[in-house]
């Protein structure tokens, strides 16, 4: 029996639903589909809070134990990341400019047109390189210069970075596919070859107030070393390595759900930081600032002319705005020296 998808806006509500800002229109979500295994989603119908990339059994899907292994170097680690400086804020409003180093997802259907992916692997079973996949109309990378471009089609994500469109040609520098219900590893989109959707925020679980996954860290440089999940060796090493974090070092905060709870934050705040303590940060990149996060990019939204739902979620939380866009303090009232330490590299089995 086929059901047909209950489709509700991110911020309707028993009275009535949001109104579209001038010009644009209004997001809405699948709050059918939960299940990695289940991609029912096109422009305009995106996925709900509920459901996440990857198998359970993903490492970005794995809340860490109690009384995890730790990392033997862990408080050098920490005091090393931490003496790079503090995190950069969470930005929304970045969308379709050059400052947009976030990642994109596009949904695609079989009514949607067909492009040749040129370049990226030719190796199986991540081969992309020729494949033939479609994208929604308007669908484009983010503007920064890496130019991320994730589009999940039939069962698959395909992770390419220094993506363009040209006619009916995706032209990337690198990418490969993986499964959507896989581990979400072995992709080509990020240094440490971690899927395109690993670890992102997205709008509807900030909405929801819930993250159910690990999040995606940036760094300022690494220590040339690559642990699980991470398979690819940056060439960002610190001029200076001793210490510095491996290219997948899963990072922890070690706080308590009441501790923070009790928090004088705002509700987002804690939506992230209760991720960071449930699941962790996997170091997936290296960056210009200390350490940071990743937002969905608000591409996903803006190409079909769709308000960037972080946008619309950042007016509503009243997030403050700078130079044109939402800045997401997570960094302040949080001792990161204190509370950080670093989880031992999981066997990956």
């Amino acid at each position: 029996m086929v059901l047909t998808p209950l489709v509700v806006s991110i911020v309707s509500m028993a009275c009535g639903a949001e109104q579209a800002p001038a010009g644009r229109q209004v997001a809405t979500f699948n709050h059918q589909i939960c299940s990695a295994g289940r991609t029912a989603f096109k422009a305009g119908q995106w996925p709900s809070a509920c459901w996440r990339p990857y198998a359970r059994s993903s490492p970005f899907n794995r809340p860490i134990p109690k009384r995890p292994r730790l990392d033997p170097r862990s408080r050098q680690i920490v005091d090393r990341l931490v003496g790079f400086g503090r995190p950069n804020p969470l930005r929304a409003g970045v969308a379709d400019t050059d400052d947009d180093y976030y990642h994109p997802t596009y949904y695609a259907t079989s009514s949607d047109p067909e492009y040749t992916i040129r370049g990226g692997s030719s190796t199986q079973p991540y081969a992309v390189d020729g494949r033939k996949v479609r994208l929604p109309s308007g669908a484009r990378p983010a503007r920064g210069s890496d130019h991320h471009l994730t589009i999940v089609y039939e069962g698959y994500e395909y992770g390419l970075w220094d993506a363009s469109v040209n006619g009916r040609n995706i032209d990337v520098g690198s990418g490969r596919k993986i499964k959507i219900a896989g581990r979400g590893i072995m992709g080509a989109a990020t240094a440490a070859r971690f899927g395109g959707l690993a670890g992102i925020i997205r709008a509807p679980e900030m909405e929801s107030g819930r993250i159910r996954h690990a999040l995606f860290m940036t760094v300022q440089c690494t220590d040339g070393r690559a642990v699980y999940p991470a398979s690819l060796v940056s060439d960002d090493e610190c001029d200076d390595p001793t210490d510095a974090p491996p290219m997948g070092a899963h990072f922890q905060l070690h706080m308590s759900a009441s501790n923070i709870r009790s928090l004088r934050a705002p509700r987002w705040k804690k939506t992230i930081l209760t991720a960071m303590a449930r699941y962790g940060m996997y170091v997936g990149d290296v960056t210009g600032s200390p350490w940071a996060l990743q937002f969905e990019s608000g591409s996903t939204y803006t190409s079909f002319g769709y308000e960037d739902r972080m946008v619309t979620f950042a007016k509503r939380a009243h997030v403050p705005q700078r130079d044109g866009r939402y800045v997401f303090d997570f960094a302040s009232g949080v001792d990161w020296g204190r509370y950080l330490r670093v989880v031992a590299p999981h066997p990956g089995r």
